[in-house]
Parts: structure tokens; sequence; C-alpha cells
């Protein structure tokens, strides 16, 4: 994303109901059957790559990232995900943010590979997918100065094999305040097998 990029942030609580005229009346709705008959674990991958400019008009630092996401998930019903992932990165973001007058030339190689692990979900409503990941860093938190991150988003089933997405990531600062740093477009095919377990 082009800076500057100050963010705008909302914090909000929203409720409403839905009245539906002509909806079938309660006593003779069909009960809701959230069980799975296969309940097995998959495996789900992705790499991304990004060109980032980091900093400010007077002082811009441009650079190339990589990511590299894998994820364990269990379905636990027809509409929920549980699993547990593992983030590798070769960023010179949390270099270049912890030292503001550090130079992207002069960022370690060693500095540039970070690890995360942590815990992934996600929540189906029909065509819509609504993940939320949180990870915490196990490597170079020397060089990282927030621990702890999360990925959340929407996904979109426009077809049976065709997704596409909008994921926002960020840490938290001392004061536990959300601190954005980038966000992520998506472009997928999935890979439906014979017993039913979706692969992305």
């Amino acid at each position: 994303l082009k800076i500057p990029n100050g963010g705008f942030h909302i914090y909000y609580l929203k409720g409403g109901f839905s009245y539906f005229f002509k909806a079938v009346p309660y006593n003779r709705r069909t009960p809701w059957d959230l069980k799975l008959d296969n309940q097995k674990w998959f495996y789900r991958t992705y790499l991304a790559g990004s060109y980032r400019e980091l900093g400010t008009f007077a002082n811009t630092r441009r650079f190339f990232l990589f990511t590299s996401h894998h994820a364990f998930i269990k379905p636990i019903t027809k509409i929920y995900n549980i699993g547990i992932g593992l983030d590798l990165f070769y960023d010179a973001s949390a270099a270049l943010k912890k030292n503001n007058a550090l130079l992207v030339s002069e960022v370690k190689e060693q500095d540039k590979l970070l690890m995360a692990f942590g815990i992934c979900n996600e929540l189906h409503i029909g065509q819509l997918s609504l993940p939320f990941q949180l990870f915490h860093f196990i490597y170079n938190k020397d060089i990282v100065s927030q621990d702890i991150y999360m990925r959340f988003g929407l996904t979109h089933n426009a077809y049976k094999n065709i997704f596409w997405g909008c994921y926002f990531k960020g840490g938290f600062t001392s004061k536990l305040a959300l601190d954005s740093d980038f966000v992520e477009f998506a472009l997928g095919w999935q890979f439906i097998n014979k017993t039913g377990i979706t692969k992305r």
C-alpha cells in the first residue's frame, strides 16, 4: 500500500433483527443439522509475495517480502473449522520498524527470517467464510517489537472451485491497541476430492 497510511479505526457494537413475511412457520421448520460425517484433518497452504513501502515521504524504504503459510485444519461442524498454523516470513519490516535509521541494505539476511505459530479458526456462512487467526512469533523474537499478531477477513466462494478474499494482518501495541501491518488480497482455486474434503 502507498504511504502515508495513518489508518482509520472504528470500534462499535451492532445489533438487529430480521422478519420474513412469507417464512415457514416455526413449528414446521427443519431443525439444523451441523454434524459432519467426515471430520478428518486437512492441509492448507499458500505462498505470497509483495513489494512494500515503509516509512514516510522523507524516509521511504522499499523492499520485497515473502510469506509462506501452512495450516492443519479439522472440521468441527458444517460451518466451523479449527486448526493450527505456521507462518514463515522473509521480511525486513520488523528490523526496519525497530530502527528507523536503518537502511534496507543494512538489514542482515538472518534478521529477515521470521517464524510464527498459532491457531486458525474459520466460520462458514453460505458462500462466505470468516477466517480468524492468532499467531505468536517463535523465532527471531529479538527483532520483532510485537510478539502477537492476528489475521482476519472475508472469503467468498463465488463458484464451486474459485474463491477470492481480503484479509487484514496486524499486531498489538504495548497499550493493546491494534496496529495495522498490511492487507492481503487473495484469488485461489480449491480442489474437492471424493471424500468431500476441500483443499485450497
